[in-house]
Formats: C-alpha cells, structure tokens, sequence
C-alpha cells in the first residue's frame, strides 16, 4: 500500500500530539491555580511563564507537523482509493486538502471530501451506496469546536489584562486542550478505520477448502 508509510507517521505525530494537549492541560490547570492564590510568587510566576512559553511553541511545532502529515495522507489515501477503482467521488485530492483554507468552505466541503473518502475506502466500486459512520460527524463538529475556541483564546489572550482576564484565558485554554485531546483521538481513530478498509483490498483471497 503506497501510502503506509505517511499512515504511520500521521498515527505517531496525533499520539504526539494528544500528549502535548494533555502537557498543555496540566500548564494550565497550574497555571490557573498559582492565579487563584494570590498573592504571586515572583519566582512561581516566572517559572510559570517559562512552562507556558515552552508548552506553547511544542503545541505549535507539533500541531504545523501533524497538519501537514495529515494533509499528506488525505491526499495519498484520495489516490489510492482511486487507483481502487472508485467510483462517484466528486473532490480531487488536491481539494480535499485546498478547501480547508477557503473561509466559509471550509465548514463544509473538506467534511464532504473525508466522507467520500471513508465510503470509498469501504467499497470503491459502490462508494456512492456506502453509509458513513457516526464517528465522521462527530469529528467534523469537534473539529469546528476546536477551531472556535482556538480563535476566541487567541483573540482574547491578545487583550488580557489583569488576573480575572486572565483567569478566564486560562479557563478557556483548558477547555480548548480539552476539545483538543478529544479531537486528536477522534481523528486517530478515523485514519485507523480508513487505513484498515483500504488495507482489506490488498489482500489476498482467500482459498477455497
């Protein structure tokens, strides 16, 4: 199968990931707590902003490699259920990766182009008659959720002043690497359960006793 190889690699970078989310969690969750005990150690609180810049910049190098070993494999999976012979799939590979970065388009065709993928994967001949499985929506939504949210602590962090501010910057932090770890999980089981229906077409028949 062509595209094992960038299979394991997105398998390893969203395990990576869900453990710097839940690192990125317990930051918080201390962060949280040296801000409800006031008054601040000045000490506490530059060990404080040390962890949470070092969390931050693993996040973000960790969650840059991950999307792009993610888009990688929509694109190679696209091309190997095609190479199946599927049939009735209305997104290219490039697009099922390109509408992610149209604004507005990208809350919907990226979801249309996975499920193709999925019923594709599960029968490439009758891909249009396949029925998607509930685990596609439910990472499509938490998908959405986790952009939301990361779009309203970012914006929030912008303008944070003063420790109730804060506080509720680190609340929805929580929250969000929460949504994040949820996320992460959802999607690895997705490649999983794609990975192994296209895996079964590689196999041998087998012999008749």
């Amino acid at each position: 199968m062509t595209h094992a190889p960038k299979t394991t690699w997105l398998q390893r970078s969203l395990i990576t990931l869900i453990v710097v989310e839940t690192l990125s969690l317990l930051s918080s969750a201390m962060q949280l707590n040296l801000l409800s005990n006031l008054p601040v150690d000045m000490e506490a609180a530059k060990a404080n902003d040390l962890r949470e810049s070092i969390m931050g910049a693993a996040f973000f190098i960790t969650y840059l490699f991950t999307s792009v070993v993610f888009a990688r494999w929509i694109i190679a999976s696209h091309k190997t259920v095609r190479a199946l012979g599927a049939q009735g799939m209305t997104i290219t590979p490039g697009w099922a990766v390109g509408y992610y970065f149209i604004p507005f388009i990208n809350l919907v065709r990226p979801y249309t182009a996975m499920k193709e993928l999925w019923c594709a994967s599960v029968d490439p001949q009758h891909a249009t008659t396949q029925v998607a499985p509930s685990l596609l929506p439910g990472w499509w939504t938490l998908w959405i959720i986790n952009g939301v949210l990361g779009q309203i602590i970012w914006r929030m962090s912008m303008h944070a002043e003063g420790i109730e501010m804060l506080k509720t910057v680190t609340v929805l932090s929580i929250v969000g690497s929460i949504a994040g770890v949820a996320l992460s999980f959802v999607a690895l089981k997705l490649v999983r359960g794609i990975t192994g229906n296209i895996a079964r077409h590689f196999e041998p028949p087998a012999l008749q006793a």
